[in-house]
Parts: structure tokens; sequence; C-alpha cells
């Protein structure tokens, strides 16, 4: 018996409109997995009409779009390290050397504002987050700058 065309069982339509663009759902509801996290930014980078996600061994990486998983690693990092380096004293602040500390979390938000940002990530604002962090470090290394600059001319 043959089988009936995978278009004219009204289940596979009904599948497509719960699961198209929610891959990790189907992966956990409708095959029982639990999916990685490189496989959900698989899926994440994928699960969007004209994805051009490809396997990057051999290509350059600034290719791949930016997912949700990605920028909010990045958007973390970024934070945190700023969060920690400024939370102590102002001599505590102007003591250690800042734009170093950071320095490493800064470019790492730059690079990845170079790279296409996937549609989750776009829609839940990530990228606006990750620009006005870098303004926020930015401004920060600025006043580091000119604060350090006034402490040596005191002393």
């Amino acid at each position: 018996m043959a089988l009936k065309p995978l278009k004219d069982i009204p289940e596979w339509w009904e599948l497509c409109a719960r699961y198209r663009y929610d891959i990790y759902a189907f992966a956990v509801e409708a095959l029982g997995v639990t999916p990685t996290w490189q496989q959900e930014l698989l899926f994440e980078s994928i699960q969007f009409d004209g994805s051009r996600t490809a396997d990057n061994a051999g290509q350059s990486a600034n290719t791949k779009a930016v997912t949700k998983a990605e920028a909010r690693k990045i958007y973390d990092a970024l934070s945190m390290r700023h969060s920690w380096l400024t939370g102590g004293t102002t001599e505590e602040f102007y003591n250690q050397n800042y734009p170093a500390g950071i320095g490493e979390a800064l470019t790492d938000a730059k690079n990845l504002l170079e790279r296409p940002f996937g549609k989750v990530a776009l829609a839940n604002g990530l990228k606006d987050s990750i620009e006005r962090m870098i303004a926020t470090v930015e401004k920060t290394i600025e006043r580091w700058n000119k604060g350090l600059h006034q402490v040596k001319m005191a002393t």
C-alpha cells in the first residue's frame, strides 16, 4: 500500500502551522528531546524564511546571523564585567585599569555588531541593548582616562 502524499494529510498542515517558526518546541514536544545549547543556536538561525545558515568551517564566521542566545551571552559578559569593574569606590575605580579590564568584552561586542542579526535577536532588542552598553562602556573609558589624568596631576 502506497503512502499518501504528505501534503494531502490534514495533520501535516496543522504541524506546519504549529512548529514552522519554533523548531525548539518541535524537538521538545514532538520528538521528546532536549536540545543542547548548540542545537538551540542552530534552530534560532534556521527557523525564519530566507535563512542562509551553513557550516562555516573554512569560511568567515562573520557571515552567520547573530542568534538571540549568542547576543545575550555577549551582552551579559560586557554588562557584568562593566558592573564588576565600576562597582567599588571611586578610588578603587581609578586604581584599576578599567580599559584593560573591559577591553576583551568590548571587542567581542563590537565584533558581534559587524554581523547580521537574526530576526529573533532583533525582535528581542538585543542589538540595541548591546549598542547602548558599548556606548556606556566607551563613556566610562573616557571618564577613567580623564580622571586618571587628573589624579596624576594632583600627585
